[in-house]
């Protein structure tokens, strides 16, 4: 799990650091509250303001959501039609990062661009390498199906006549993401 309980350090969430104190948003965001993130919806709660976690750290309530795995927080977050395309916060990537395949399909299903990329770490097939989440591959993959042949003509620079030849791991060492063909190789491509 994302987050724990550590002795006289308090709570620790994702790869955000660890907090002595956290706001009671983020506690009930955490622990699935839900009463309470309806009680802090009747005061006025934005969604999509940002709490402050320590000096140098805001974020989002979904980010934080989805970083440490509480699905039903996710869920009544996006009931509350919080913005799961944000530019500095695409939903699907950070998915790809921190939850399951299940949760990034349940973002898909509601309205998350599959293509969306964020300002730093790039799209959900980069950031699922990133958290070590390589059982999200295939999700990325297949989710992004498109934009691979557009990305293929736009590296190319042909207009179209690669796309029906060229493959993703072409593609890769084509943009130079190495780690890509790296691990295409290791999983039969060719």
């Amino acid at each position: 799990m994302a987050i724990y309980l550590e002795k006289n350090v308090g709570v620790k969430i994702a790869d955000f650091g660890s907090f002595e104190t956290v706001p009671p948003l983020v506690t009930a965001l955490i622990e699935s509250d839900i009463a309470a993130l309806d009680a802090a919806l009747a005061r006025g709660l934005n969604i999509e303001a940002e709490i402050e976690l320590s000096e140098y750290t805001q974020e989002i309530p979904l980010v934080l959501a989805l970083a440490v795995h509480a699905s039903a927080s996710v869920h009544w977050l996006v009931e509350h039609r919080a913005n799961l395309n944000r530019a500095d916060a695409p939903a699907f990537p950070i998915a790809a990062r921190y939850a399951n395949p299940d949760m990034m399909r349940y973002l898909v299903q509601h309205g998350a661009d599959v293509h969306a990329r964020k300002k730093v770490g790039g799209d959900a097939y980069q950031q699922a390498l990133y958290g070590k989440k390589i059982a999200h591959l295939p999700v990325t993959q297949r989710d992004q199906q498109a934009i691979r042949i557009k990305a293929v003509q736009a590296a190319a620079g042909t207009g179209g006549f690669l796309a029906k030849r060229t493959t993703t791991h072409r593609l890769a060492g084509l943009r130079r993401r190495f780690r890509r063909v790296f691990w295409a190789d290791g999983h039969g491509a060719d």
